[in-house]
């Protein structure tokens, strides 16, 4: 279940089980692949990755997590805000770990 406060950084959040279609997918970056991040309007992950100054040799190296609908959210940078959760409502809490 969703807590109060749905996104608590890029690293940490919580998305809404009833918005996620299909498998779920941790992934590179895809052509076409974009985001609506929260505070920003929908970017694709090329322009986010070289507007962030994110090196060519690391972008590989960035999990996407997607589902087969689209990108839910892309390590570093956090969830597309369509599909966070609200509060109360049936969520998966998402960690992106770096070990």
């Amino acid at each position: 279940v969703c807590p109060a406060k749905n996104f608590i950084d890029p690293e940490l959040f919580f998305l809404s089980c009833d918005k996620i279609k299909g498998m779920l997918t941790l992934r590179q970056r895809r052509t076409g692949d974009a985001v609506k991040l929260p505070g920003r309007g929908t970017k694709t992950l090329k322009k986010l990755f070289t507007e962030e100054k994110v090196p060519l040799c690391r972008r590989a190296l960035l999990p996407v997590l997607a589902d087969d609908a689209g990108v839910l959210a892309a390590d570093s940078f956090g969830p597309d805000v369509s599909r966070l959760a609200q509060p109360g409502q049936a969520a998966f809490e998402i960690i992106f770990r770096k070990e």
